[in-house]
C-alpha cells in the first residue's frame, strides 16, 4: 500500500490524507516520547534483528522520516509512503497499517465530513465572494456534486434560491458558456444551512461505505488515492445518493422542495414564454383583470415576478417544517435501510 503523487500536482482529497497521515505518525511518536532520531535508532535496530527481509528497505532514512512528518514529497520521489514504510510503523508501534493510512473512526469521520465540504461547495464563485476555506472548482467533482444539489433540493428554501440563481447565471453567462453563481448573503446563509442540515446523515452514508471499501478491504491496493476516491463516488456512493434522492422525491414532505426546483427550471428555461402562452390560453385562469399579457413584455415579467414571489413564500414556510423533518425522521428511516 502506498500514497503516489501526479505528476499534475497535489490532488485535493490526496492532500487531506496526506495531512492526516503526517499528524497521525508525529502523535504515534511523541506518545512514546521518543525524539525523531531515537526512533529512527530503534527503527534500525528492529531491521537490523529481523531473521529476514520482510521490510523491503536495509535501513530507514533520516529524511524520509522528516519528510513524512512535514506531510511533504521527497524530491525525486513520486511517492508519499511506500509499502515499506507503512510496514516499518505497523510493526513499530504495533497498530493496523489501515490505522497509519485512515486512523480511527473519529479520524476517518472528520477526513470525510472535509470530503463532503469539498464537494459541496464545488463551486465557481468570484473569488471576492469566496466566504469559506471549502469553496474550490475542480471539474471531476461535477458529477457527485451535482447529485449532492439535487439531494439538497428537497429543502424547497435550497431548492428556490439555488435553482434561481443557476438560471440568471446561464441567463447572464450564456455567451461564455459558463455558469457563475453570484451568491448574495443572505444566499450564503441558505447554502450554508443547507449544507449543515444535510450533514450528518450524508457524512454517516458516506463514513460506512468509506469503511467498506478501503478500511476494512484488506484486498484493496492502496494506491493512487484520488482516481480510487472519484471511481468511489462514481460507482457507491452515485448509486446511493440517486436511490435516497428518488426516494425523498416520493416523500409527501420532501418531494415539496424537488416541485419547487421544477417549476422554476419551467419557468427559467427556453420554454417560459411558451408555458405562459399555455396558462394564459386557459380560460378558467385569469392571473389579471385585464388579460393582454400575451404582447406584452413588461406584463409578462410582472407576472414572472409574482409568481416568483409566491413561490419563494411557499419555499421560506416549507423549509423550517423540512428542516427538521429531515433531522428527525426521513432521512434517519432512509439510512437505516
Amino acid at each position: 500500500m502506498c500514497i503516489t503523487i501526479n505528476k499534475e500536482g497535489d490532488f485535493i482529497f490526496q492532500s487531506i490524507l496526506i495531512e492526516d497521515i503526517s499528524n497521525r505518525l508525529v502523535l504515534l511518536r511523541k506518545k512514546e516520547d521518543m525524539t525523531q532520531q531515537e526512533m529512527i535508532n530503534k527503527m534500525n535496530h528492529m531491521i537490523d534483528n529481523s531473521k529476514y527481509d520482510k521490510f523491503g528497505v536495509k535501513y530507514v532514512e533520516q529524511s524520509r522520516i522528516s519528510y513524512l512528518e512535514r506531510g511533504k514529497i521527497k524530491k525525486g520521489y513520486r511517492t508519499f509512503i511506500s509499502k515499506a514504510y507503512i510496514d516499518i510503523y505497523e510493526h513499530f508501534f504495533n497498530i493496523k497499517g489501515s490505522h497509519i493510512l485512515y486512523g480511527n473512526r473519529e479520524n476517518r469521520k472528520k477526513f470525510i465530513e472535509k470530503i463532503y465540504y469539498k464537494i459541496a461547495y464545488n463551486l465557481k464563485v468570484r473569488p471576492e465572494i469566496n466566504w469559506n476555506e471549502n469553496i474550490s472548482y475542480n471539474q471531476e467533482l461535477n458529477e457527485i456534486h451535482n447529485l449532492l444539489i439535487n439531494l439538497f433540493s428537497a429543502n424547497a428554501m435550497f431548492s428556490y434560491t439555488y435553482s434561481k440563481k443557476k438560471m440568471e447565471s446561464l441567463t447572464e453567462y450564456q455567451e461564455f458558456n459558463m455558469v457563475i453563481l453570484d451568491f448574495s448573503k443572505e444566499e450564503q446563509k441558505v447554502f450554508d444551512y443547507t449544507i449543515e442540515m444535510f450533514k450528518e446523515k450524508i457524512c454517516n452514508l458516506l463514513l460506512n461505505s468509506f469503511e467498506q471499501q478501503f478500511v476494512n478491504n484488506d484486498e484493496f491496493k492502496f494506491f493512487n488515492f484520488n482516481n480510487n476516491i472519484i471511481k468511489w463516488f462514481n460507482t457507491r456512493i452515485k448509486s446511493s445518493i440517486a436511490q435516497l434522492e428518488q426516494e425523498m422525491a416520493n416523500d409527501e414532505i420532501l418531494k415539496i422542495g424537488f416541485q419547487v426546483r421544477q417549476l422554476l427550471q419551467s419557468i427559467y428555461e427556453n420554454n417560459s414564454k411558451e408555458l405562459l402562452y399555455e396558462i394564459l390560453d386557459d380560460e378558467n385562469y385569469y392571473p389579471f383583470e385585464n388579460n393582454k399579457l400575451k404582447n406584452n413584455d413588461a406584463r409578462r415579467s410582472e407576472f414572472i415576478i409574482d409568481l416568483n414571489r409566491e413561490y419563494l413564500q411557499l419555499a421560506y414556510k416549507l423549509s423550517k417544517l423540512q428542516s427538521i423533518y429531515i433531522k428527525d425522521i426521513s432521512l434517519q428511516k432512509y439510512l437505516n435501510k
